[in-house]
């Protein structure tokens, strides 16, 4: 049985993302993201087929730009902000080798590539259950001026005061995360890379941008996050830091 790290009440994905999005026979068995994405626009239908359009309804106003996501406020829902996805979906991790030390035999190197939209969704579902989130998928979008499709959901607003790395450091260790040492990290998940042994949760990109400070203590606002398998979860364990 899952324990939550924040034993609360949350809301989950629409019933479409895990059921439609999980396992389909509509989709090949390796899709791209491109047709998953198509598929994604049947089971959240927007009245709007593109960006603009859908921006103007919303009344929305650029807030600002990320390396994943474009983030918008609500005009007439402070509580909440709206992104859209700049690649369709967003980045998950992939365990690879490298090669050893003197040409010798390969060791395992853990890094970020583009993600699947299902994982990239399954991504909000952890987030919501452990982080007090709400994330919830709108739809897909056409974005002209990019000329690409775009998923968008919505996420709490957590406010403009970003956290600092000491800030993010002592919550994750109050809730039992520890940080994985360096070495065999990509070089964008050094130092901002957390597991948590009991839940088997690996957290990266815990930068202080991607975090807010909300009532004294840091609160994720953009991170990546899943439940490792096989030998990605043995990784993660050979890797915690005392």
């Amino acid at each position: 049985m899952k324990i939550d790290i924040f034993p609360v009440e949350t809301s989950l994905l629409p019933t479409g993302a895990k059921e439609g999005l999980g396992w389909t026979p509509f989709l090949p068995e390796h899709p791209d993201v491109s047709e998953e994405l198509r598929f994604a626009r049947r089971v959240y239908p927007l009245p709007e087929t593109t960006a603009e359009a859908f921006i103007k309804r919303m009344g929305l106003v650029e807030k600002w730009r990320g390396g994943e996501h474009n983030v918008y406020r609500i005009e007439n829902d402070p509580e909440h902000v709206i992104k859209m996805s700049l690649s369709g979906s967003g980045a998950g991790f992939v365990l690879s080798g490298k090669r050893g030390h003197g040409g010798g035999a390969a060791e395992m190197e853990l890094g970020l590539a583009r993600s699947s939209l299902r994982d990239y969704i399954q991504r909000m579902q952890l987030a919501n259950e452990y982080f007090r989130d709400d994330m919830k998928v709108l739809g897909v979008l056409f974005d002209e001026a990019a000329w690409q499709q775009k998923l968008v959901h919505q996420q709490r607003y957590r406010g403009e005061q970003a956290s600092t790395s000491g800030e993010i450091d002592a919550m994750m260790k109050k809730y039992g995360f520890r940080r994985l040492k360096d070495t065999n990290l990509g070089k964008a998940l050094v130092g901002v890379t957390y597991y948590h042994q009991k839940n088997n949760i690996l957290i990266t990109d815990c930068h202080p941008k991607n975090f807010r400070t909300v009532n004294g203590e840091a609160v994720p606002f953009d991170i990546v996050i899943a439940e490792p398998e096989d030998r990605m979860r043995e990784f993660a364990m050979s890797q915690l830091t005392e």
